[in-house]
């Protein structure tokens, strides 16, 4: 039998990953967040106050680090480097024999090793783990509106300004509609920072699971608050069915320090999205820190 040369596969791990985005110190005008990666290592980036965030886009990439440039409506930018993880695949086969039975064991080995090898590209497609996404646009160029009748259309997750105000949309709006806190919500630079940093996605099989610990406002004095809008589970979930049907909502209080009222538990409004109830009313202007489990069934 000739020599057989056997498929090596090697594996490198991820590395790199970034775990949190805070901030950690403010001088003046100017506040620093840090960037945490999953190593241990740090990278920080100064924010001065009335600035907004732009873009985050990876902008090179030189052997297995990548280089992410932040850009801030005031044309000044600000890069931090992520390390990638990398997949390589060495060697190659051989079933030359000068003997038949040799040859068709040889091809028997070679077709179980690549049932193997389609096995994990299998696994690998159905089971996905997203960790800490930062969109490309965390906060887009606002449109100022001066009333609260919308001067142009707005689609669900963008964004605007108000009285002053940062809201982002969370029903979407036409021209000419009324702006309000049934299409719409307050929020903050700060805010929208801490949703990047505390998310989490995963999917194993045909359940998908989503974890996220955000900070919410109470804009009116009431025993609910709506967590989740039908269009935006459907599009986190990437699937246009009801989530009244396919979607779990759970919630937990997580800071009892910002606001002492009881949860007693979850609904679904039908067409209007997931609330998260509670044992009293909860006065305008609360701050809430939800910790949030949704748990997702696909066809």
């Amino acid at each position: 039998m000739h020599d057989i040369i056997f498929k090596t596969v090697l594996l490198k791990g991820e590395s790199g990953a970034i775990t949190s985005i805070e901030k950690t110190d403010t001088s003046g005008l100017v506040d620093t967040y840090t960037i945490t990666f999953n190593d241990g290592e740090t990278k920080e980036f100064d924010v001065t106050n009335g600035r907004a965030i732009v873009s985050v886009e990876k902008t090179s990439s030189v052997g297995y680090v990548d280089t992410y440039t932040i850009t801030f409506n005031d044309g000044t930018t600000t890069t931090f480097q992520v390390e990638t993880a990398s997949i390589t695949v060495d060697s190659s086969f051989s079933d030359t024999s000068t003997n038949a039975l040799e040859n068709k064991t040889i091809t028997d080995k070679f077709a179980t090793v690549d049932s193997n090898i389609n096995n994990v590209t299998t696994k690998a497609d159905t089971n996905e783990i997203k960790i800490n996404k930062i969109d490309t646009n965390i906060i887009p160029t606002t449109s100022n509106e001066t009333t609260t009748t919308a001067s142009q259309s707005y689609a669900d997750g963008k964004f605007l300004t108000l009285n002053g105000l940062l809201r982002k949309v969370t029903a979407s709006i036409s021209q000419g509609d009324t702006i309000n806190n049934s299409n719409s919500e307050i929020t903050t630079l700060s805010d929208e920072l801490t949703k990047q940093q505390y998310k989490f996605e995963q999917r194993l099989g045909n359940i998908g699971f989503y974890f996220e610990s955000k900070v919410a406002i109470m804009e009116n004095t009431s025993d609910a608050y709506r967590v989740y809008t039908d269009d935006y589970i459907q599009e986190l979930f990437d699937d246009t069915r009801d989530p009244a049907l396919t979607t779990s909502m759970f919630v937990s209080n997580g800071d009892t320090n910002v606001m002492s009222a009881h949860i007693t538990g979850c609904s679904h409004v039908p067409n209007n999205g997931w609330h998260v109830t509670f044992g009293n009313n909860v006065p305008q202007g609360n701050l809430m820190r939800l910790n949030i489990l949704l748990l997702h069934v696909y066809s």
